[in-house]
């Protein structure tokens, strides 16, 4: 990155990582050449779009300081009495880890060895009916293109998330067409609340265009104005047409309003008609879920799983740091590259250390992270008590939901790995069946992701190549009987189909957006329960009441 590039970011040091082409082939096929689409280069955002300013925020009061109070902590009724103070404590339920795909090495005069590194962020379910307080704000399409079904289908899920919320949460409703208008200010979810919110909701109809960015703009507005805060923040965003750019305008507005507040933009891309580049994107900015909604039955399982997510969450504003330790062994082993959606990671050029970070912190889930560690070529023959060489370590520091304090849980671990010398019988031990695991489920991340952007290039002959070279990879891997496994192959059996011209524009796209980032980043959708476990216990549970009041 040039040095004019550097100036841009407010800390030079901290830089986007750019990312290596991916591999996806096994160790024999590494060194053939694989052609790449010709991708279209994102463009500048100020070349898009002009820059967002008071004038252009348009036609908002000038405060959304009307949220109803909140019931002070110690007057709220909790329905567990008999919930353990040391259920509360965060720090006792989570647990940070770092291993290898091999639990001893040996040692290599000749080459250098790269490994697969999974670093893991492990929350236990929390078992108490207490939960942290939420603040959803809802941005609601009722365009046109909205009418009959859709509309009705919609209506009738918001009356069902309705029960699924308490006195001490609260909702805002927002619509938008071509302009947008609060329905309702942020009000607790009494049964007073839930009547009125319900009744605008009933009285919502379809007419006019589509701009996302209008409603976006209210929601944050709400976020910024409101006098009293929930521990979580949540914005559910659901839209069935296209909205050209107005993912770097919602950006835009994001900057303009400054919000310091830890919340999650959650988006629902309903039926076929959306743009689902678009509703990703949206979502990514504050790291949230996107849900294709192909079957419009289905908007209220996506509805109450993410609601379940929400419900869940225990921690907040989490930072993950990871970096090789550089040792008088081993003195440039390095990580060269991190698994993750674009801008998942930062790293310091300086310190070489690798920075992510997490909005919202679920109970009962995990976070697998996957890097690839180059140990570098050594012929120091190692005594008895250097066998053992600390090769990574990181540190996660957070801010609990659950309790007010001022003071962050931090989690610290490290990866020491026991090497034997070249001249040493060594016996090739067992492979960590975990690791191997999460490395097919994001080198199958990354080979769907990349399949989709050959099929936008119209280059369908190559994304089929990959997919098929990727599916019998894991056709022939050790691990192929392995659930985790099996899902992925049926992932690509169906992505062999969505890539074929006939079905791509149609939902193909849509399907394989979303499926990239769901094993990427290991988000729940309802669709997938059986085959992943990237949902936890409330999500799982919430989604199969939905499934069984449509019996």
């Amino acid at each position: 990155m040039s040095n004019a590039n550097v100036a841009q970011y407010k800390d030079a040091r901290m830089m986007p990582i750019q990312k290596p082409v991916p591999n996806y082939y096994p160790q024999q096929q590494q060194q053939q050449y694989y052609p790449q689409p010709n991708l279209v280069v994102k463009p500048n955002v100020k070349d898009i779009v002009e820059p967002v300013s008071k004038s252009k925020i348009q036609d908002l009061p000038d405060t959304y300081d009307d949220d109803e109070e909140l019931v002070p902590e110690q007057d709220q009724v909790i329905p567990d009495n008999k919930m353990q103070e040391e259920e509360m404590d965060v720090s006792t339920k989570i647990n940070l880890s770092l291993k290898l795909n091999h639990k001893i090495l040996q040692m290599n005069s000749a080459s250098p060895q790269t490994h697969p590194m999974l670093l893991s962020l492990a929350v236990d379910e929390i078992k108490t009916n207490r939960k942290a307080n939420l603040d959803l704000i809802c941005v609601i399409d009722h365009s046109g293109s909205m009418e009959g079904e859709k509309l009705k289908l919609l209506k009738n899920t918001f009356e069902y998330l309705l029960t699924l919320l308490t006195d001490n949460d609260r909702l805002c409703l927002i619509i938008f067409d071509h302009q947008a208008m609060r329905l309702t200010r942020l009000i607790r979810m009494t049964e007073k609340g839930k009547k009125i919110s319900m009744n605008k909701i009933k009285s919502i109809t379809a007419d006019g265009g589509t701009d996302i960015n209008l409603g976006m703009q209210h929601a944050f507005k709400v976020i910024k104005d409101r006098r009293w805060k929930n521990p979580v923040t949540g914005v559910f965003l659901l839209s069935d047409g296209l909205d050209t750019n107005a993912q770097y305008k919602v950006k835009q507005t994001l900057e303009y309003y400054k919000l310091k507040d830890n919340f999650t933009i959650n988006s629902f891309g309903y039926g076929n008609d959306h743009s689902p580049e678009l509703m990703n994107d949206v979502a990514k900015i504050k790291e949230g879920a996107f849900y294709y909604v192909e079957k419009l039955d289905q908007v209220d399982e996506c509805f109450v799983d993410c609601l379940g997510g929400l419900l869940s969450v225990i921690a907040e504003d989490v930072k993950i740091e990871i970096k090789a330790e550089p040792s008088g062994i081993f003195p440039k082993v390095e990580i060269t590259k991190a698994y993750g959606s674009e801008g998942m990671w930062t790293i310091d050029p300086e310190t070489k250390t690798y920075s992510t970070r997490i909005e919202q912190l679920i109970s009962g889930k995990k976070k697998d992270y996957m890097l690839m560690l180059k140990i570098p070529s050594s012929s120091k023959e190692l005594l008895d008590h250097e066998k053992n060489i600390v090769l990574a370590t990181a540190t996660c520091e957070l801010r609990s939901a659950l309790k007010q304090s001022d003071i962050p849980v931090v989690k610290k671990c490290e990866l020491a790995v026991t090497f034997f010398n070249e001249a040493e019988d060594f016996k090739d031990n067992e492979t960590d069946k975990e690791v191997y695991l999460n490395y097919y489920r994001v080198r199958g991340a990354e080979a769907l992701d990349t399949a989709r952007r050959l099929s936008d290039a119209k280059e369908f002959n190559e994304a089929k190549k990959l997919l098929t070279d990727f599916k019998e990879e894991l056709s022939n891997s050790a691990l192929k009987n392995e659930k985790e496994v099996k899902g992925l192959i049926e992932e690509f059996t169906a992505a062999l189909e969505n890539i074929k011209p006939e079905v791509y524009e149609i939902k193909g796209k849509h399907t394989m957006i979303q499926k990239a980032r769901v094993h990427m980043e290991q988000q729940s959708i309802p669709m997938q329960m059986g085959q992943f476990s990237y949902a936890n216990c409330m999500q799982t549970e919430m989604v199969m009441k939905a499934q069984a009041r449509k019996k």
